[in-house]
């Protein structure tokens, strides 16, 4: 079996709705896996560099999941990303071959992450940068989910409108799930 490493790029996961639910149902259904909170391996603005490409090394496949912050991953994310992945780290080929899925989650309706709506891109164009480290490393893309209307804030909306995004974030886990396997 695949040893999966699931990556959050939530920048505050305690104070998500879709992204914590997302990895308590992956949790759940694939106790197996590891998840790394990014929110609480960085330290004074920093990431122990050495130790999360040594962890990256021992895993197969990698879920990048981020919510969509200003049409990119989160600042997060991305600031994890350029410490982590410099040449040295991946010019000797040791993630070439591995596996990786990006997960993102919008606030937004799907209307607006499209050629016709809004911004006039999708999400994985506007994330192509991201999903472009697979090819620039070796690694083998295994797909993308996407989410949108995951936005949920407790004094606005109401027990349907949460239950609801907590159903999308299921069904977005299961998607995970069998790109994984």
């Amino acid at each position: 079996m695949k040893k999966v490493l699931v990556i959050s790029g939530h920048p505050d996961l305690e104070n998500s709705t879709a992204n914590k639910a997302i990895i308590e149902s992956l949790t759940k259904k694939m106790p197996e896996i590891t998840i790394h909170r990014l929110d609480k391996a960085i330290k004074n603005d920093n990431f122990d560099i050495e130790k999360e490409q040594e962890q990256l090394l021992q895993y197969d496949t990698y879920v990048f999941v981020s919510p969509i912050h200003w049409f990119y991953c989160s600042s997060l994310m991305k600031k994890w990303i350029d410490n982590v992945f410099t040449e040295s780290f991946f010019r000797d080929g040791k993630i070439k071959g591995k596996n990786i899925v990006f997960s993102f989650t919008t606030g937004a309706p799907a209307e607006i992450y499209s050629h016709d709506g809004l911004l006039k891109h999708t999400v994985e164009e506007l994330t192509l940068a991201i999903s472009s480290i697979a090819l620039y490393t070796g690694m083998n893309k295994l797909g993308y989910v996407v989410s949108n209307d995951m936005n949920f804030c407790t004094k606005e909306h109401g027990n349907e409108r949460l239950q609801e995004v907590l159903k999308k974030a299921e069904k977005h886990a299961d998607k995970i799930i069998e790109l994984v396997k």
